[in-house]
């Protein structure tokens, strides 16, 4: 009896024809164990229906919704495959879900869950029942090669068109239970008293039916689904060992290796697509890590402003879209490269929220900032003092400028009421001085006339108080015009050089020239509405009066030290002298103290 056994999988093909046993080395080349069994690893048991082909479902490029309608419709078609439904399920996890998604996929899974154990405890029924009746089917062939006459094909043929309907048994008994049926179908064939022409036709039908297998098996070789080709070869492999015979000794080596030839061809195809495909989910894991490590180094780096941070999620956005076109990583390793996606991405985003919480804060001290220079604005914008207040505008305006964003939505109506209030005031002082300059040049024109009149004036000699009169009348008219622009004020300093050379000539005292020439500064600071200038001269002649009065004191002391000496001693004469000049300029400052004293101010 010749065995060859090719293992795929869970299934174990052997082909026994009515002959002595031996090697399948000895016969034909042995496929590679080592090969096999790395097929083992890679697939799920073969269809149960020869016809059917398994479509693969990409269920990693699923919504979550979608997801559990694909688990639902599992379960209203009765479809009860564990490995369809994890994968379900492993895509379901690898995405974000809400706390609702989760809840409904758990109530469609529980649901699974129940029936799914429903129909492994039927199935296993089912198995248990099949195995009874094959070993029953086993016994009936058993009784039909013992009968003492010849054994009737038909009963036979019965026998195996039983078998072949009959379902699966426990996976554990299958093997034995297949073998012991065909040990039982060559005795038959090797013991049954049948006449050769029969037992020629029975094989020549077996031969055509394993011919047609290894054509599929060959033409396999060329397909282009790697996948395909060997789920197919599995299906071809149980029907060759379920639903074929044994053939002609003088053919069986041939069919086998023939057979054996398109399964290594196809094995070997698929060793070296799964070593490609190692390859390249290794290649997608580097490219998908790679990315990831991106997105963790720009939020350790973090940025410094709006601009830069936008710039940067855009660019975590883009990366993102590679991640998920780079393609997909291995089953084994696609929960720990999405945990880390998200970790990461968990991470750029907490960096960027923790910028633009502190942003916030800062721009709410910013606003409150804001707002504050906008009351001060507010308070400033009708004062007339304009100097002083343009001033204090500008620093208002620098503060602004120095303090920094603060929200959108507060940001252009906070301006519009800081910029108003500007406007408001710096118009008005605008309008101000068109009106004082006009002034200015009208005073100027006035000045100038009296300057002329001035200039042309003649002392008249016989008539000294009515010239003093007359001058005094040009120190007030001048006065009385007011100021003129800055471009006018060499003609001030003309006036009074021209003015003071005519009192000269009157040969008037110092101290009344000095006086009269006092009164028109101050009268001028009062007319220019200088108050600075002002309280600054009264503060000098209170501290030159400080200054005189001691002096005076100090000498009045030290005459004291000659209360022996003579009033005509020469040092006590000129200490008199000295107190006397001292006295006479207290006198002149307190003059001018008491004249200032008289001036009231707005």
């Amino acid at each position: 009896m010749i065995t060859q056994d090719i293992t795929t999988d869970n299934l174990t093909l052997n082909e026994t024809e009515g002959q002595p046993q031996q090697s399948c080395q000895t016969t034909g080349e042995a496929l590679s164990t080592s090969t096999l069994q790395e097929e083992q690893a890679c697939q799920d048991v073969a269809p149960k229906n020869t016809q059917q082909e398994k479509k693969t479902v990409d269920y990693a490029t699923f919504s979550l919704e979608e997801l559990i309608a694909a688990l639902q419709n599992m379960i209203d078609a009765d479809n009860m495959s564990n490995r369809e439904a994890y994968a379900i399920r492993e895509a379901f996890d690898a995405q974000e879900a809400s706390q609702e998604q989760k809840e409904d996929f758990a109530a469609v899974w529980e649901v699974f869950r129940v029936k799914r154990e429903k129909y492994a405890a039927q199935m296993a029924v089912e198995q248990k029942a099949n195995l009874e009746e094959r070993l029953s089917l086993i016994d009936e062939l058993k009784a039909l090669i013992e009968k003492e006459e010849n054994a009737s094909i038909k009963e036979f043929h019965s026998i195996q068109i039983r078998w072949r309907k009959c379902g699966m048994v426990p996976r554990e008994q299958s093997s034995v239970v297949w073998q012991t049926y065909q040990h039982h179908v060559e005795r038959f064939f090797d013991y049954l008293k049948l006449n050769r022409e029969f037992r020629d036709m029975e094989f020549q039908r077996n031969l055509e039916e394993k011919n047609k297998i290894i054509l599929r098996a060959e033409e396999l070789i060329n397909e282009p689904s790697v996948k395909k080709a060997f789920d197919q070869l599995q299906m071809l492999h149980k029907i060759w060992k379920e639903e074929t015979g044994p053939v002609s000794p003088e053919h069986r080596q041939e069919v086998w290796e023939r057979f054996s030839v398109a399964t290594r061809a196809i094995h070997e195809r698929r060793h070296q697509y799964l070593k490609d495909q190692k390859k390249s989910l290794k290649n997608v894991l580097d490219a998908k890590l790679a990315i990831c490590q991106k997105i963790e180094d720009m939020a350790a780096a973090g940025a410094n402003s709006h601009d830069a941070w936008q710039k940067k999620m855009a660019e975590v956005e883009a990366l993102k879209e590679e991640f998920k076109k780079v393609g997909l990583v291995a089953e084994n390793k696609n929960a720990q490269v999405w945990e880390r996606f998200k970790e990461v991405n968990r991470a750029f985003n907490q960096a960027k929220n923790n910028y633009y919480k502190d942003l916030k804060r800062s721009q709410m001290s910013n606003l409150e900032q804001k707002q504050q220079i906008v009351v001060e604005a507010e308070a400033l914008k009708t004062s007339e003092d304009w100097n002083a207040t343009a001033d204090a505008l500008k620093a208002l305006q620098t503060r602004w400028k120095e303090i920094g964003h603060v929200p959108r939505q507060k940001s252009d109506e906070l301006w519009a009421q800081f910029r108003a209030a500007c406007n408001y005031f710096f118009d008005r002082m605008a309008e101000s001085r068109k009106t004082v300059d006009a002034s200015l040049l009208a005073n100027l024109k006035a000045k100038e006339e009296l300057m002329a009149r001035l200039e042309a004036f003649e002392i008249d000699e016989k008539d000294i108080d009515a010239t003093l009169e007359t001058l005094k009348g040009f120190s007030a008219a001048w006065r009385e015009i007011g100021r003129t622009p800055r471009s006018g004020k060499d003609l001030d300093a003309k006036f009074n050089a021209t003015l003071d050379g005519l009192f000269d000539r009157l040969k008037l005292g110092k101290q009344e020239v000095t006086m009269m020439r006092f009164k028109d500064k101050i009268e001028t600071l009062v007319a220019d509405g200088n108050k600075a200038k002002f309280y600054a001269e009264v503060d000098f002649i209170r501290r030159k009066i400080d200054e005189i009065t001691h002096q005076v004191h100090q000498l009045k002391n030290n005459i004291q030290f000659f209360s022996n000496a003579s009033a005509d001693s020469p040092l006590v004469r000129e200490v008199n002298k000295k107190i006397e000049k001292e006295e006479a300029t207290l006198a002149q400052w307190k003059e001018k103290l008491a004249y200032m004293r008289s001036i009231k101010l707005d």
